[in-house]
C-alpha cells in the first residue's frame, strides 16, 4: 500500500491584507451604488436646465396687469369667469 503525499499548501493572505481587501471592496461598492443613485437626478436636473433655457419666451405666462396710479379707486374688478364665478 502506498501513501501519496502532496506538497504543503501555500499560506493564504494575512489578516491585514484581507481587511484591506474588504475595505477596498466596500468602497468600490459604495462609489458604484451612489453613482447609480445620483446619475438619474443629475440627468433630470440638466434636462430641466436645458428646457428652461431653450423654451420660447412666448410659452411663458405673462405677468398679471397691475393697476396704474391714475386708475379709478372705486372701479369694479373685471368680471370673473370659469368655475365658481357666480359665488361672491
Amino acid at each position: 500500500m502506498s501513501v501519496q503525499r502532496s506538497a504543503p499548501k501555500p499560506g493564504g493572505t494575512s489578516v491585514g491584507a484581507a481587511g484591506v481587501g474588504l475595505v477596498v471592496t466596500l468602497l468600490v461598492f459604495v462609489v458604484v451604488f451612489v453613482t447609480f443613485l445620483v446619475a438619474p437626478l443629475v440627468a433630470l436636473l440638466l434636462a430641466f436646465l436645458v428646457y428652461t433655457v431653450m423654451r420660447p419666451r412666448s410659452g411663458r405666462t405673462p405677468a398679471a396687469p397691475a393697476l396704474t396710479a391714475g386708475a379709478d379707486a372705486g372701479a369694479q374688478p373685471p368680471a370673473a369667469h370659469g368655475f365658481g364665478a357666480g359665488a361672491r
